[in-house]
């Protein structure tokens, strides 16, 4: 879609009174593009979900998006996989503090390398997963947190054991989700974010071995810890924390290297648990 296309269906998405969410599919804008199209849908009434995933959209372009939003109705802004860097970013951030979202997605974003930290502040879902190692400084995060965010992934970020307890130590009373798959946070980091109240926690890939799967199995409804390297020895720690976790009804362990004595461990925890779903495939020695 070139710019006079773009402007000719944001005007028209400006007008209407029933256009609730805008995704602008496949379409390549640019920067031309999308201050073409925003600049008239994001004067919409009814307008409340933007999605521009992977429209190469660069600095100016979300610049001049940035511009327009805090007088729009938006409510969920989907801006992943595009190409502005950190002047974007702190464009974005400094919308976000003059008019809060309830979700953004700023994820896969590789030119970001830094201003992560001041989207935490009043986005009540926040999404910046798979972003450059570095970007996110999660001391920075932590300080910026704000009361309303319910749930936030940082998946892919390159976050260690200390940068997983200082999110968890700071972390607001209503966070309900924290994702964090694909990390270093080790037992350690499951440590502290396992002395957290969360409906959902994902810490796949992340190092936990047996005793930081055990840690998180308390603190959540929901847990996901695949590919973790908890092996038979592990499994026993995790199955002996399950007669102390009776919130939880979703435990997902699979690609652990689990043989007979972690299935057996397991399979004699479910007696004493509260778990409806077990995840728990890629089993090596049975």
């Amino acid at each position: 879609i070139g710019e006079a296309g773009a402007r000719a269906l944001g005007d028209a998405i400006g007008a209407s009174s029933s256009v609730r969410c805008l995704d602008a599919g496949d379409a390549t804008l640019g920067d031309g593009g999308c201050a073409a199209l925003c600049g008239g849908a994001l004067r919409s009434a009814a307008l409340r979900v933007l999605e521009l995933e992977g429209k190469g959209v660069g600095d100016a372009g979300l610049g001049a998006l940035c511009a327009d939003l805090p007088a729009s109705r938006v409510e969920t802004l989907v801006l992943c996989r595009n190409a502005f860097g950190d002047a974007g970013l702190a464009a974005r951030a400094a919308a976000v503090a003059e008019r809060p979202l309830e979700s953004l997605d700023v994820s896969e974003n590789g030119n970001v390398t830094t201003g992560v930290a001041a989207l935490f502040a009043r986005v009540a879902e926040l999404r910046c997963a798979h972003l450059a190692p570095g970007a996110l400084d999660a001391a920075a995060a932590a300080a910026a947190f704000g009361t309303r965010l319910r749930a936030l992934d940082v998946s892919s970020c390159g976050l260690g054991a200390r940068d997983g307890a200082a999110l968890a130590r700071a972390a607001p009373p209503g966070l309900a989700e924290l994702r964090l798959a694909n990390n270093d946070a080790g037992p350690d980091g499951a440590a502290a974010i396992g002395a957290l109240r969360l409906d959902l926690v994902d810490a796949s890939g992340n190092g936990l071995g047996g005793a930081g799967v055990a840690a998180l199995a308390t603190c959540a409804i929901s847990v996901f810890a695949h590919d973790n390297g908890v092996g038979d020895d592990g499994a026993v720690a995790v199955a002996a924390a399950l007669a102390d976790a009776p919130r939880l009804r979703t435990l997902g362990v699979s690609k652990n290297d689990l043989g007979d004595a972690g299935a057996f461990a397991l399979a004699a925890a479910l007696d004493c648990c509260a778990v409806a779903t077990l995840e728990i495939l890629s089993l090596i020695h049975i």
